[in-house]
């Protein structure tokens, strides 16, 4: 699947994929500005600003009229904010691709941000807060986060903090916006039925109002761990949550697709190892999974596991033993085949949707140094072998990587560290 790329005068990039077959047009901006940009002073802005650019235009003044100049043709719109950028996507049939287009358009360069929208909106986000801490699932992943880079951005939480939500104030969101979303750091990215010409016609008109800028690049991650470190958040539950992680690979270190793997085979889907052996064979827990992501300079595997209270100690002893298997043991030859097929046959049923082709491009062309397209990937996980599943598997899996977060009604936090441990 090919793509086509156009920078305009003003920095903005546009990367299209043509799918004439398809019957939609998806148009994802993105943006990068998220968290990692803020300081503690503003942390949770990027989120909130996500949320006041639905809040009303020049063009359509309340949020109703948004929704319905999408919604109103049976499209969808979203939009999401995370550490190192903000995203707004929207789906449509590709005959009223464009109202997406003037929609976008008019939510980043002309957004209202009315005073009582932002007043009404920060009871919105603190009941967004409590809801994230009433869902451990979430909650674990962000205590993990801030485990593994205390003190910096990229561990504070994107959502921000009750105290900062409060006050924040109009030109906040006018001086973060003026620094940040600029036609440097936006990135374009359409796909399905409509053709490249089309797109960069209409997007030079509608985004001309951006300047070319330079903004200043987030600070870098700042590794500095140890030892094994554990994080427990007392609370009365009825089962344990855990998050183990440890760092990985950027997106543009070449051991990433190597580390996708090792990630296949450790926990994803019912015949992954953390499946079969800690909960089919030891019945440790009821749902437990791995994953993967990546950031300009760092990345992270977590593992997370919903478990019974009085065996939390045995799931984490049993995650570690699984974690040194794969580093000491050499997987075998069927089981990398499987985990190659997982990884190949998911990502071409991706590229069915045009929703997840938009992303794929985008993502690549706003953090990446070139953009690949699914079949140049492919072939380099195709050509990976078990020793360089090894390799990779020996740089993440050390003692001094590990880093362990916990939700229950716990408190000896060193007996719990004395499991955490990689022989």
């Amino acid at each position: 699947m090919n793509f086509k790329k156009t920078i305009l005068e003003n920095g903005i990039r546009i990367i299209t994929s043509e799918m004439p077959q398809m019957q939609s047009v998806a148009t994802t901006v993105y943006i990068k500005a998220g968290s990692r940009n803020e300081t503690p002073q503003i942390n949770g802005i990027s989120h909130f600003l996500e949320h006041m650019l639905f809040k009303g235009t020049e063009k359509y003044p309340e949020q109703a009229e948004i929704a319905k100049a999408i919604e109103g043709v049976g499209g969808q719109l979203n939009a999401w904010t995370d550490q190192d950028h903000t995203a707004y996507w929207n789906l449509l049939p590709a005959q009223f691709a464009k109202n997406g287009f003037e929609v976008l358009s008019q939510m980043i360069f002309h957004s209202n941000l009315d005073e009582k929208a932002i007043d009404r909106e920060r009871g919105v986000i603190i009941e967004e807060i409590n809801r994230r801490n009433d869902d451990p699932s979430s909650h674990v992943y962000e205590i993990l986060i801030s485990l593994m880079w205390p003190d910096q951005p990229l561990g504070w939480p994107v959502i921000g903090t009750k105290e900062n939500i409060l006050a924040i104030k109009r030109q906040d969101f006018q001086d973060y916006m003026d620094n940040l979303y600029h036609g440097n750091s936006i990135v374009v990215s359409v796909a399905g039925n409509i053709k490249h010409e089309e797109v960069v016609t209409i997007f030079s008109d509608l985004f001309k109002v951006a300047k070319l800028n330079n903004s200043a690049k987030p600070k870098g991650a700042i590794e500095k761990q140890t030892e094994p470190k554990v994080s427990i958040f007392f609370k009365k539950t009825d089962q344990a949550h855990l998050a183990l992680g440890v760092r990985g690979f950027s997106y543009s270190d070449p051991d990433r697709y190597a580390w996708n793997l090792l990630n296949t085979i450790l926990g994803q889907g019912m015949s992954s190892r953390l499946f079969l052996n800690i909960r089919e064979e030891k019945g440790l827990a009821y749902h437990i999974s791995s994953g993967v992501e990546s950031y300009e300079d760092t990345g992270l595997l977590i593992v997370h596991a919903g478990l019974n209270l009085e065996k939390l100690n045995d799931a984490v002893v049993a995650i570690c033993n699984e974690f040194v298997k794969l580093r000491d043991i050499k997987i075998a030859d069927d089981e990398l085949r499987r985990a190659k097929d997982f990884v190949k046959g998911m990502m071409s049923l991706s590229m069915d949707d045009t929703d997840n082709v938009s992303s794929w491009y985008g993502r690549q062309e706003l953090f990446m140094p070139e953009i690949q397209n699914p079949d140049q990937v492919m072939e380099k996980i195709e050509k990976l072998t078990v020793e360089d599943l090894q390799r990779v598997a020996g740089r993440i899996f050390t003692n001094e990587n590990l880093n362990l977060a916990i939700i229950g009604p716990f408190e000896d936090a060193e007996s719990i560290k004395s499991c955490l441990r990689l022989n």
